[in-house]
């Protein structure tokens, strides 16, 4: 087979869409005449048992009588044009279908339906489909690819031959609009055109003319993607990417209307697109910071950290102690202030420099600083004799009983360890210590490193 022909751009282009995701089949196969038959007539544009199937999933709450109801709100989609059909489904798509159903009660009740998970693209079904025949009063056509999500067909992809001048992206473009006006049912549920001869490739818009067809330059959004690379291999990795085709629908689909009634359907661009993705991804980051911030606070309330940001460094050091102490002496408090720092970072390190990140490192640094405390000496971590004298002399000084063996963690309701050999009068120290907790947490993890209190 020429490695430049039609078949060989349609079998890479199924090979790129596999790799982010989408699963794929014959149309010879899907056909109603085919081994595995998805549509009852070639009159079909849509797959009817996927969408029934998506919606069952994606509505479990529905009764199977409103599921059927927005099933076939999309089949009876109003308007004037194609254009106005186009933007009446673009809306069911996004926000859902609005649907009725009588209660138990005889009571009628509204709600609304999901099309699509806009949030969880694996529930989703996502499937690309080659030479897709559709067939409407005498016109028959065959799709040379055809995107279905949710056995909506979303996107037509036409190709040519690299290999045959005569044959360009705009002669493919040509042919869509044939199909356009040949088999308006086809392209009644579309989001998006593409077209390509192996070596370029565009997308657009049903309504978009040959200057609004436009190159996708970038996959993951941070850079250029290299010039070596197939721009279709660029667009539809870019594109077709499950997660950024889910926000593509949702936010950079607009229909304009100049005031005569004729409507322009326009798509962002790629540097459009990922503007504001990264705008988006870095106030959801500023959220999730601002919400881990206030988890943190809590941990510490009644703590009086002020001296951290306008005392000496004496003082700043001072508050490590208390601090660790402050957590410890909470319900699970070191394993809820290490989770809830580690989360804050994260946050915090993609916020950025973003004016709410800015406004509270300080306090960011201080968090830290505990985490680091309470951190170190981890169970299992290598000490020096001189580290275990200084901490014994330090902790339990006084707690080795020539006479028995007590051990504090029965008071302290730690698991008891069958080692260390401490004192009833070391025990009555602990409970009066100022930071008692922190020596407790601190003879645990001597403890659970098999270090005996006695030699």
């Amino acid at each position: 087979m020429n490695g430049a022909s039609e078949a060989s751009v349609e079998e890479a282009a199924l090979d790129w869409l596999r790799d982010v995701g989408w699963s794929t089949a014959s149309g010879r196969d899907i056909a109603p005449d085919g081994e595995a038959a998805e549509r009852e007539d070639y009159a079909e544009a849509h797959l009817p048992r996927r969408l029934r199937s998506a919606i069952e999933r994606l509505n479990p709450d529905l009764p199977a009588a409103a599921q059927e109801g927005a099933c076939r709100a999309l089949m009876r989609l109003e308007g004037p044009t194609l254009e106005h059909r186009n933007r009446a489904f673009h809306r069911l798509l996004v926000e859902g279908v609005d649907v009725e159903y009588q209660q138990s009660d005889g009571n009628v009740r509204g709600a609304r339906a999901r099309i699509v998970d806009f949030d969880d693209p694996a529930n989703n079904d996502w499937l690309a489909v080659n030479q897709s025949t559709v067939v409407e009063g005498k016109r028959e056509r065959r799709a040379d690819v055809v995107l279905f999500l949710n056995g909506l067909p979303l996107v037509v992809i036409e190709l040519k031959s690299a290999a045959n001048e005569d044959a360009t992206i705009w002669t493919a473009w040509q042919q869509l609009q044939t199909y356009k006006a040949e088999l308006p049912s086809l392209f009644t549920m579309n989001a998006a055109l593409v077209v390509s001869d192996g070596l370029s490739a565009r997308i657009g818009t049903l309504t978009g003319g040959r200057e609004w067809f436009k190159p996708w330059r970038t996959i993951e959004g941070e850079a250029l993607a290299d010039s070596k690379l197939p721009e279709l291999q660029v667009l539809l990795h870019g594109v077709c990417d499950p997660t950024r085709f889910l926000a593509l629908l949702r936010g950079f689909i607009v229909f304009e209307d100049d005031g005569s009634g004729k409507l322009a359907k326009k798509m962002a661009g790629y540097h459009q697109f990922h503007a504001v993705q990264m705008d988006l991804d870095l106030d959801k980051a500023v959220a999730v910071m601002r919400e881990k911030y206030e988890i943190c606070c809590g941990l510490l309330h009644g703590f009086d950290r002020r001296k951290w940001s306008s005392g000496q460094p004496a003082e700043r050091l001072a508050l490590l102690p208390a601090a660790q102490e402050h957590i410890l002496a909470q319900e699970d408090g070191k394993n809820r202030w290490m989770k809830a720092v580690r989360e804050l970072s994260q946050a915090f390190a993609l916020a950025g420099t973003r004016p709410e990140a800015l406004a509270i490192r300080d306090d960011v640094a201080l968090f830290q600083a505990v985490r680091a405390a309470l951190a170190k000496r981890a169970a299992g971590e290598a000490r020096t004799d001189e580290e275990l004298d200084h901490a014994v002399r330090q902790i339990i000084d006084r707690a080795v009983a020539p006479e028995g063996v007590t051990d504090i963690f029965a008071a302290a309701g730690l698991p008891k360890p069958d080692i260390s050999i401490l004192s009833e009068e070391f025990l009555a120290e602990v409970r009066g210590m100022e930071h008692r907790n922190l020596a407790v947490e601190l003879l645990r993890k001597l403890l659970s490193s098999e270090v005996a209190a006695r030699r």
